[in-house]
C-alpha cells in the first residue's frame, strides 16, 4: 500500500489497525497507523509468522497493546522502517513502540522513535530478536527497565550513528539495558546524559 500523500488508517482505540498475515510480504509506504488498541499485542500492526514487511515514509503514533504498542513482530519474521516515525504508543508489558520475538529481524533506517512507553523497552523490546539501527534518533522514550530499548535474552543489538535523547528508566537501563546473554555493538553513536536514569 503506497500513496504520494500520507494516508491515515485510525482504528479510533477500538481495534488493531493492521495484521500482516503469516508468511506474506507488505509493503507499506506512506501511511498513518494511528489509535489503535489491542488487548493481547500489536496495537498498531501485528506481524504474523514469517511475514516480511517494509515501511517507508510510514508514521505509527498513538497505539496500545499489551506488548508491542506499535507493532508486534511475531517468531520468524522481518521487518524494516525506513524514515519512519514512531511516537505516542504504548505497552502495559514489553516494547512500546516495538516488540521483536524469537528469530525475527527488525532493521531502522533514518526513523525517529519518541515519547513511546513500556514496562521493558519503551521504545523496543527485544527476546531472542536481531535488530539493526542505521541513523535513527531515540528521544524522550521510557520504560522501567530500558528507557529506550531492552535487548533481552540472547537477542543481537547493533547501533550505527544514531543518537540517544532524554530517555528515562526508572528501574535500570535509562538508554539500553542487555539482560540475559544480549549482544550489543555501537558504532558512532552518542547519549545525551540529561534526564537520563542514574541506574543504567
Amino acid at each position: 500500500v503506497s500513496s504520494n500523500t500520507p494516508i491515515a488508517i485510525d482504528a479510533g482505540g477500538v481495534s488493531r489497525v493492521l495484521e500482516i498475515s503469516a508468511s506474506n510480504t507488505a509493503l507499506l509506504d506512506s501511511l498513518i497507523i494511528t489509535n489503535g488498541n489491542a488487548p493481547d499485542v500489536g496495537g498498531g500492526i501485528l506481524v504474523d509468522s514469517g511475514a516480511n514487511v517494509t515501511l517507508t515514509n510510514c508514521t505509527v503514533a498513538g497505539n496500545v497493546a499489551a506488548a508491542g504498542g506499535g507493532i508486534f513482530i511475531s517468531p520468524n519474521s522481518i521487518v524494516a522502517g525506513n524514515n519512519c516515525v514512531f511516537s505516542a504508543n504504548s505497552a502495559t508489558n514489553d516494547g512500546g513502540a516495538i516488540d521483536n520475538e524469537t528469530s525475527s529481524a527488525l532493521s531502522l533506517t533514518g526513523s525517529l522513535l519518541t515519547a513511546n512507553s513500556a514496562h521493558r523497552g519503551g521504545a523496543i523490546f527485544s527476546d531472542f530478536g536481531t535488530n539493526v539501527l542505521n541513523h535513527c534518533t531515540l528521544l524522550s522514550n521510557s520504560a522501567a527497565d530500558g528507557g529506550a530499548i531492552d535487548n533481552d535474552t540472547n537477542s543481537v543489538l547493533t547501533i550505527n550513528y544514531s543518537t540517544f535523547s532524554f530517555n528515562y528508566g526508572t528501574n535500570f537501563g535509562g538508554t539500553v539495558i542487555n539482560t540475559n546473554g544480549g549482544s550489543i555493538a555501537l558504532n558512532y553513536s552518542t547519549r545525551v546524559p540529561s534526564l537520563e536514569s542514574s541506574r543504567e
